[in-house]
């Protein structure tokens, strides 16, 4: 009966190992991991990610503020925002929340991840939405960049809801 007893220990265990997320996994899934990837898909993506786009982390403030801009333009009664702050336009972007933070996103994206744009999608055809392709290295025990895909435009309030 004891040895009955162990082996069934031993396949719960097994089970119970099975079922507990793999450190990767919860890396990918953590709220900080989920907070970074809102950052740069409801944030950062409103303005044009070129490929040369992380490379401004290194620069002064007010040019990082600069190049933190879209062809695309907001219609004057709906600006661009995060949360209740409204972006300014490009003459006041010395002095813009909005961008402010977008810059503070840049750099810490930029030491977190090492990013790299590898393809900006934009058609500059009206309002048809621009899509960037980046890759993200050092996401937890993870060897390989994780490739992110984000597009513009608003679906939902994930950076609002996962907090700044």
């Amino acid at each position: 009966a004891g040895t009955m007893g162990n082996s069934f220990q031993k396949s719960a265990e097994a089970t119970t190992a099975a079922a507990a997320p793999q450190p990767i996994e919860a890396d990918l899934l953590s709220r900080a991991f989920v907070r970074d990837l809102a950052k740069l898909s409801e944030g950062l993506v409103m303005c044009d990610i070129t490929l040369d786009f992380f490379t401004h982390c290194h620069v002064a403030s007010s040019s990082l503020l600069g190049a933190l801009s879209s062809r695309e333009q907001a219609a004057w009664f709906a600006p661009d925002s995060i949360g209740e702050l409204k972006e300014k336009p490009d003459a006041s972007a010395h002095i813009c929340e909005v961008r402010r933070r977008r810059a503070d996103w840049v750099r810490e994206l930029s030491s977190l991840y090492q990013p790299l744009v590898e393809d900006w999608v934009d058609t500059s055809v009206g309002t048809e939405k621009a899509a960037s392709v980046s890759l993200f290295r050092n996401v937890g025990g993870i060897a390989s960049p994780i490739i992110v895909v984000a597009f513009r435009g608003r679906c939902s309030r994930l950076l609002q809801a996962c907090g700044r």
